[in-house]
C-alpha cells in the first residue's frame, strides 16, 4: 500500500473520529458565529499581545515557533533533498517577524488564491489521486454546515485538515492578524503550488478564512434560492457579498526570497535552542516588547483601514445602483 493511500486513510479515520466526538473542533456553523469568534481589530491585538507575554503564549507561538523547509515540496535549498538530517532547514518565526519590525514592514492585501500554505502541496503533487469525498453518502453529516457544498468541503478538508483539527491553535486565533509570506521567484521555483507567494507563518488563520468563505458562499446560495424580493433580503444578499469581497483578500507581511533564505538554519529549534526558554527570552526586553506592540499597532491599523475601505466602496456602489 502506497504512503499516499495510507495518508488518505488516516485523514478519513481522523474525520470520522471528529464527527463521532461532536464535530470538527466545534467550528462555527454560521458566518455570524464565526465572525464573532475569529475576527479582531487593533485594540483586540494589543490586549492579546499583553496576555501572551504574561501567560507565555508569546514564547510558544512567536519566539519558539518555526517554519520547516525540508518537507517534500517545500525545499528551498537543494541540500534539503539529501538524506543527511543536518541538511534540514528551519526558519524561526521570531526572526521573520523581528526583521519585519526592524524594517517597519506593514501588511499588504493579497488574494487568498495567490498563497500556498502547508497542506496544499499534497493536493498539487497528487492531483490525479485526490479522493473524491463528494461521493460519500455520509458527507452531509460530516460537514459543520449543511449549506456548504460537499465538494467544496472535501477540497477544503483535503488541504486544511491538520489546521482545522488543531483545537489548541484555533482557540485563540484571529484571522485578521497578518501572516507572513515569501515572494516566489519569477519562475515560481520553490513554491509547491506554483503560486505567487509561499506562506511561512499563519496557515491556521488562512485555513479558517477559507472556511469562512465556504460558509458565506453557502449561505448566499441559500438566500438566492428563496423567492423573496423584499428589501431586507436584498440587503442581506449585499451584506454577504460584501463580506466575501472583504475576506477573499487577506493582509500579509511580505518578505523577499533572498532575505528568507538568509534566515534559514540547520538545527531543529524544537530539539535545540527552542527548548531553553530562559535563554531565548533574555533578549525579549521591555523595550523590544514595547516597540513590537507599536509596530503591530501600525500593522493592524493597515488591516482595519483596508476592511473599512472595502466596506465604504461597496456601500457607495449600492447607493449608485439605488439612484439608477
Amino acid at each position: 500500500m502506497s504512503s499516499y493511500i495510507i495518508f488518505q486513510l488516516m485523514k478519513i479515520l481522523l474525520l470520522v473520529h471528529l464527527v463521532l466526538v461532536g464535530g470538527i473542533n466545534g467550528l462555527p456553523k454560521s458566518s455570524d458565529e464565526f465572525l464573532a469568534s475569529y475576527t479582531c481589530n487593533n485594540n483586540d491585538v494589543q490586549k492579546l499581545l499583553k496576555q501572551q507575554v504574561e501567560e507565555g503564549g508569546f514564547f510558544k507561538f512567536v519566539v519558539a515557533a518555526r517554519h520547516t523547509t525540508h518537507l517534500s515540496g517545500w525545499e528551498v535549498n537543494t541540500k534539503a533533498n539529501d538524506d543527511n538530517s543536518s541538511n534540514k532547514y528551519y526558519a524561526r518565526v521570531f526572526d521573520l517577524l523581528n526583521y519585519s519590525r526592524i524594517h517597519n514592514l506593514l501588511s499588504e492585501s493579497i488574494s487568498v488564491d495567490e498563497v500556498c500554505h502547508k497542506g496544499m502541496e499534497t493536493h498539487y503533487q497528487h492531483d490525479d489521486k485526490i479522493n473524491n469525498w463528494s461521493d460519500d453518502k455520509d458527507i452531509e453529516s460530516r460537514k459543520p454546515n449543511t449549506y456548504i457544498p460537499s465538494e467544496s468541503w472535501a477540497n477544503l478538508w483535503d488541504i486544511c485538515h491538520k489546521q482545522l483539527s488543531s483545537s489548541e491553535r484555533l482557540s485563540s486565533t484571529c484571522i485578521d492578524i497578518p501572516g507572513v509570506v515569501v515572494t516566489s521567484p519569477s519562475d515560481k521555483a520553490y513554491n509547491p503550488c506554483n503560486r505567487k507567494y509561499r506562506m511561512v507563518d499563519g496557515a491556521h488563520r488562512l485555513c479558517l478564512r477559507k472556511y469562512l468563505l465556504l460558509l458565506l458562499h453557502g449561505e448566499l446560495s441559500e438566500i438566492d434560492y428563496k423567492v423573496n424580493e423584499s428589501i431586507n433580503i436584498h440587503k442581506l444578499i449585499q451584506h454577504k457579498k460584501q463580506l466575501i469581497e472583504i475576506y477573499n483578500q487577506s493582509m500579509f507581511i511580505v518578505i523577499n526570497q533572498t532575505v528568507f533564505e538568509s534566515m534559514l538554519m540547520n538545527d531543529d529549534p524544537h530539539t535545540t535552542w527552542a527548548r531553553d526558554k530562559q535563554f531565548l527570552m533574555k533578549d525579549i526586553t521591555n523595550n523590544l516588547q514595547l516597540d513590537w506592540k507599536e509596530w503591530m499597532g501600525r500593522v493592524m491599523n493597515r488591516v482595519d483601514e483596508k476592511k473599512s475601505n472595502i466596506t465604504l466602496s461597496t456601500s457607495n456602489q449600492d447607493v449608485s445602483r439605488d439612484e439608477l
